[in-house]
């Protein structure tokens, strides 16, 4: 075994190292109990040391985790405010198209007015020459 560690120690690294399956209860002799209970101590304290350790490790995987979920999601919130700003942009443009394409279509019609205006004038002109008699 270990030199220099209490008998108890080596006795519960055995058992969570598999090497033990079960504690044996002996009792200790009438000198022994001292030591035994002074063992019974260090073990209960480097037991209590490895939970502190465990939980130390999983409260820094638990911030780790945290972390980077939060900067998944600020990632995630520009992109959707990167693409609602785009999405607006379109709307924007769009909508300043139709009102060039509704303008252009106003001066279309207005156009095509005024032309079949002149050509009606044009053709009444034409009734009204061929109409009057010729002057000799």
């Amino acid at each position: 075994m270990h030199e220099g560690l209490p008998v108890m120690t080596q006795h519960i690294r055995k058992i969570r190292d598999g090497r033990e399956n079960v504690f044996s209860f002996v009792r200790p002799s009438e000198p022994d109990l001292g030591a035994n209970a002074l063992n019974l101590v260090y073990q209960a304290a480097e037991v209590f040391s490895d939970l502190e350790a465990r939980a130390r490790e999983t409260e820094a995987r638990a911030h780790s985790m945290c972390e980077a979920a939060t900067e998944r999601l600020l990632s995630a919130e520009a992109r959707s405010e990167a693409a609602d700003r785009a999405r607006r942009q379109i709307i924007t443009e769009a909508e300043c198209k139709l009102q060039d394409a509704s303008r252009a279509l106003r001066q279309a019609e207005l156009q095509i007015t005024t032309a079949e205006d002149r050509a009606t004038a044009a053709e009444l002109r034409a009734q009204l020459a061929e109409a009057k008699p010729a002057k000799r």
